[in-house]
């Protein structure tokens, strides 16, 4: 018997979650500094106030990236396919260690206050206090939205915000919480993308072994899929991304009399180069 194969296959561009997929940062590995994105987008981050010598780990589900709360991130530039107006999917399998401190530890956005986030909550007390949250700017308005499914410590969980003309929905392990209903275009910012923190300095402590935008609306159905681990190919066919020691000459984009940049270091995968960095 053939084995099923994963819904979410960065192999693959024929794989269905594949399609409007612009960023998918899935991590690289022990001792690299970059967090590569495997989107065709290539929207590639840093990591900031961090050891990737001990940072990158091997967890149950594969490769993940280790944050404590106290300012750890990733860095992601801002670009311009990471700001989606019309449509918006976030999504992150995470891996809380503590959730008491901050006040609202952030998994990944480019801004709570300004542009769309995802949130654990843990400070706001009342009946959804602990609870995942997911906020976006609509309209030029901040839009909150949050469940009555509390996030845990040391267990494996996704969350998720989907955002299309006039609604906005948010998911706990594949379980979307009643949509709201807004009208307006996405706000767009140019803050960068940070992964494990926000600009207010609201740290997540705990494992994140993905974190992925698209610029559509996922349906509930492959919401609920990215919620099962098996489904998810996250190391891209188990083979994971290698950093060689070898130079790369540039010539794309070179100035007229100028030289060509070197890049001391080429990202491949199953022997094909995909990149390269300094």
């Amino acid at each position: 018997m053939r084995e099923r194969p994963p819904i979410f296959d960065l192999n693959h561009s024929s794989s269905p979650l594949a399609r409007g997929l612009v960023f998918a940062g899935l991590g690289s590995g022990p001792g690299a500094g970059m967090y590569v994105d495997s989107s065709f987008a290539r929207n590639h981050g840093l990591l900031t106030n961090m050891d990737p010598a001990t940072d990158w780990c091997n967890t149950d589900i594969g490769p993940a990236i280790l944050l404590s709360d106290n300012n750890d991130s990733i860095t992601v530039p801002d670009a311009p396919s990471l700001n989606p107006t019309s449509e918006l999917t976030l999504w992150t399998m995470c891996y809380p260690t503590d959730l008491t401190t901050p006040a609202y530890p952030s998994l990944f956005g480019k801004g709570w206050a300004q542009q769309f986030n995802l949130i654990a909550d843990y400070s706001g007390g009342g009946a959804y206090a602990g609870n995942a949250r997911a906020i976006v700017h609509i309209g030029g308005v901040r839009r909150d939205l949050t469940n009555g499914s509390a996030m845990v410590v040391n267990k494996w969980q996704s969350v998720a915000m989907v955002v299309r003309s006039g609604y906005q929905r948010l998911y706990h392990n594949g379980v979307g919480a009643d949509p709201f209903s807004y009208t307006g275009a996405i706000t767009v910012t140019a803050n960068d993308l940070l992964i494990g923190d926000s600009s207010s300095q609201q740290s997540f402590a705990g494992y994140i072994s993905s974190a992925c935008i698209w610029n559509r609306a996922l349906s509930p159905s492959e919401i609920a899929a990215l919620a099962d681990p098996s489904n998810v190919n996250l190391s891209c066919g188990g083979v994971p991304l290698i950093r060689e020691p070898r130079p790369m000459r540039n010539f794309i984009g070179q100035a007229g009399g100028g030289g060509a940049a070197t890049f001391p270091w080429l990202w491949t995968r199953n022997s094909k180069v995909i990149g390269a960095s300094a």
